[in-house]
C-alpha cells in the first residue's frame, strides 16, 4: 500500500524572483481549490508535497506586486520552475 500511495502523489517546487532578479522571501503559493499553500524562503524557493496528481491553478503573490496564476498539472516531482513578479504600479 505504501508503494501505492507514494506513486499516486505528487509534488512540485519553484523559485520566486522580483523583476530585479532577486528572490523574493514570504511571497505565497496558493491553490485555493484543494487549499494546498506554501510560502517561499529567503533564497525565493518553495515545494509543495504530497499531493493528489491533477489539474491544478495557484496564485503567487506578495505585498506591493502583481499576482500571478499559474495552471499546473501536477505529477510526481514536477517543477514550477522559475515566475518573476512584478511590482504593482
Amino acid at each position: 500500500l505504501a508503494t501505492r500511495k507514494a506513486a499516486g502523489s505528487a509534488s512540485f517546487s519553484g523559485n520566486i524572483k522580483n523583476d530585479s532578479k532577486m528572490p523574493v522571501a514570504g511571497a505565497s503559493i496558493v491553490s485555493s481549490q484543494l487549499g494546498y499553500q506554501a510560502v517561499t524562503n529567503s533564497k525565493g524557493h518553495f515545494s509543495i508535497k504530497r499531493m493528489a496528481a491533477g489539474d491544478y491553478t495557484f496564485t503567487i503573490s506578495f505585498p506591493g506586486y502583481a499576482p500571478i496564476v499559474q495552471q499546473l498539472i501536477a505529477q510526481f516531482g514536477a517543477t514550477l520552475g522559475e515566475d518573476t513578479i512584478q511590482p504593482v504600479n
